[in-house]
Formats: structure tokens, C-alpha cells, sequence
């Protein structure tokens, strides 16, 4: 064939021939390779879209572990804020309870006070009442008896028992004073 075309003059049919089914199985070829090459090309473009949707939803799939993390962080904060105000909460609880039980025993101190104030006001009251009998009992002997004598023994014993009223008096208003003090507290 070599020969043939070299010597563009002398070809024969069979070669002429021979060069047509040449340029036919290449044109077989070349259509066979263009038939590859556009099936190469559909595949790279699938193969591309493929690795255009994997890289998109890996981009997501970043961007919602990016959330995630946020999300995380937050909770994260959320607790240790919770925590702290449990911790800060279950302080002022003990320090109420402290302060609840000095309270109580202050109380029980007051009420000691006034129990024994009460009994104190009662004894003044008796007092009062025998010094009350006494100067009654006092005045019905000063008009039974020697009224000048026993008039002036009675007036000393008026003065010292209106005195001792006096005293017991005052000594029952502090005492009601001071019961009344003890129950405003």
C-alpha cells in the first residue's frame, strides 16, 4: 500500500480499494472512539454531579455539625449557669435554716422570759391583793378600837402599806409594760 501511494500515478483499484476499507475501519474506529468518548464524557459528567452533591451535602453536613456544636456549647452553658444557681439556691437554703434555728431559739428564749415574767405579775397581783386585805383589815380595827391611838398607828401602817401598794403597784405596771413588749417582739 506503502508502495501504491508513493507513486501517486501508478495506483492501482486493489490499492485504491485497500485504502477505502482503510479509511473505513478508521472511520469505524473514529466513530467507535467518539461513541466511547461521549459515553467517558456522560459518565465524568455523572461521576462530577455525583462528587458535586457528596461535596454539597458534605458542605451540610459540616455546617449542621457546626450547629450541633453551637447547640452543644449552649447546652453546655445552660448547665453550668444551672448549676450554679442550684448551688447558689442550696446555699441560701442552709443559711435560711441557720437563721430559722437562731430564730427558734431566740423565741424559746423570749417565751422563757415572758413565762417567767407572767408568774412574776401573778405573785405582785397576790401581793397586792394581801396588802389590800391587810389595809382593809387595818381600817376596820382603826374604827373598832381607840380611834386616836390606833388612828395614828393606822395612818403610819396607811403610809407604809400605800407606800408598799405604791411599790407593788409600780412593780405590776413595769411588769404588764414588760409583758407587753415581749409580745410586740
Amino acid at each position: 500500500i506503502q508502495s501504491n501511494l508513493s507513486f501517486p500515478g501508478t495506483m492501482t483499484e486493489s490499492g485504491v480499494n485497500l485504502i477505502k476499507k482503510k479509511v473505513a475501519s478508521l472511520k469505524s474506529e473514529l466513530d467507535e472512539c467518539q461513541v466511547r468518548a461521549s459515553e467517558a464524557e456522560e459518565a465524568l459528567a455523572e461521576k462530577e454531579t455525583i462528587i458535586e452533591k457528596l461535596e454539597n451535602d458534605l458542605k451540610a453536613a459540616h455546617q449542621k455539625m457546626s450547629l450541633t456544636e453551637d447547640e452543644l456549647d449552649k447546652a453546655e452553658s445552660n448547665v453550668s449557669e444551672l448549676t450554679t444557681r442550684a448551688e447558689t439556691a442550696e446555699k441560701e437554703a442552709e443559711e435560711a435554716q441557720r437563721s430559722m434555728k437562731v430564730f427558734e431559739e431566740s423565741l424559746y428564749k423570749e417565751t422563757e422570759k415572758l413565762d417567767a415574767l407572767e408568774e412574776e405579775c401573778t405573785e405582785i397581783k397576790k401581793k397586792l391583793h394581801e396588802c389590800e386585805e391587810k389595809y382593809a383589815d387595818a381600817e376596820r380595827k382603826l374604827q373598832n378600837d381607840d380611834m386616836e391611838e390606833r388612828l395614828e398607828d393606822s395612818e403610819q401602817q396607811n403610809e407604809e402599806l400605800t407606800a408598799e401598794n405604791k411599790d407593788l403597784s409600780d412593780k405590776l405596771d413595769e411588769s404588764v409594760r414588760r409583758v407587753k413588749i415581749l409580745e410586740e417582739d
